[in-house]
């Protein structure tokens, strides 16, 4: 296997050098066990992250296992275990589970300062590949998030905010939370120009803006993007 990786799989085999302790787990029976259901993963995670000493240690924590999954996804393919397409199906369920868990552990985070907003509601939009559930181990991740509040409503924290600020400066800790490079490098990267107008347009949208959007402004292209959207959060 070792052979193998080292041959025909350099991102695996230099992914293997710099974190020599997943050979423990290749050496598990867990290593070639089936592929695990959604809600599985999103549990391991969960654990994984309650185990972290504080915010920034968890998202440590978040990539290296997620690394581990994505090494296990590449060597089971490389060994012919599962084949191409459903690797690809393997990391847009890895993907959605990191989205779930990662989703709330930053919104518990930011609550910290800014608190809640009373009966409001949001959910992420996977559109592109993701939403198609089929990705690459290099894919990155075209989102969307939409939320549902009263627009007059104003946070419960420390330091109060009105709720379309709340949920653009959430979305934007999310959005670093995946992207910002640390000791382990990047979760993903995030694309999220399929918005409502785009890069112009505000990083959180309200579920009545983009219904408004779709209606009477939105090109037939974001119409067609639709097709492949689906809620992964909330």
């Amino acid at each position: 296997l070792l052979t193998d990786i080292a041959v025909s799989a350099p991102a695996l085999a230099q992914y293997l050098g710099l974190n020599s302790g997943v050979l423990d787990a290749v050496l598990s029976g867990e290593f070639f066990a089936p592929w695990p259901d959604q809600d599985v993963l999103q549990e391991q995670l969960s654990s994984a992250l309650m185990s972290a000493s504080d915010y920034e240690t968890g998202l440590d924590v978040a990539r290296i296992w997620t690394k581990e999954w994505h090494f296990r996804i590449g060597v089971h393919v490389l060994q012919e275990f599962i084949t191409p397409k459903r690797a690809s199906q393997q990391y847009a369920q890895l993907a959605e589970a990191v989205l779930a868990v990662l989703f709330e552990f930053v919104h518990a985070e930011f609550a910290k300062k800014y608190g809640y907003i009373a009966k409001s509601d949001n959910t992420i939009l996977a559109m592109g590949s993701l939403g198609a559930g089929k990705l690459n181990s290099v894919s990155d991740l075209d989102l969307i998030l939409i939320f549902d509040a009263d627009a007059n409503s104003l946070s419960d924290g420390a330091k109060s905010l009105a709720c379309r600020q709340y949920f653009s400066r959430l979305t934007q800790a999310f959005i670093t939370a995946l992207t910002a490079p640390t000791a382990h490098g990047r979760l993903y990267q995030v694309d999220m120009r399929l918005r409502p107008s785009g890069r112009a347009g505000p990083v959180a949208t309200s579920l009545t803006g983009f219904e408004a959007y779709q209606r009477t402004e939105a090109w037939v292209w974001e119409h067609l993007a639709l097709t492949r959207a689906r809620a992964v959060t909330g």
